[in-house]
């Protein structure tokens, strides 16, 4: 995984500023055809969706046990 050799937090600085770019993008096109926008929206998630693992795993690492 790539975490693994990065990092967590980079990793995840990462994605969410690509999802934010990506989401301003999208935000900022003028009534785009459907299939560009779900393609768009497809990459957005392929982005964004990546984040819940490893803030899973930041967050396990520093609950008391």
């Amino acid at each position: 995984m790539v975490a693994d050799h990065l990092g967590r937090r980079p990793l995840m600085v990462a994605c969410s500023g690509g999802g934010a770019k990506l989401a301003a993008t999208v935000a900022l096109l003028d009534a785009p055809p459907f299939l560009l926008l779900l393609g768009l929206l497809f990459v957005l998630e392929g982005v964004t969706a990546p984040l819940y693992a490893p803030g899973v795993g930041q967050t396990n690492d520093y609950i008391e046990r």
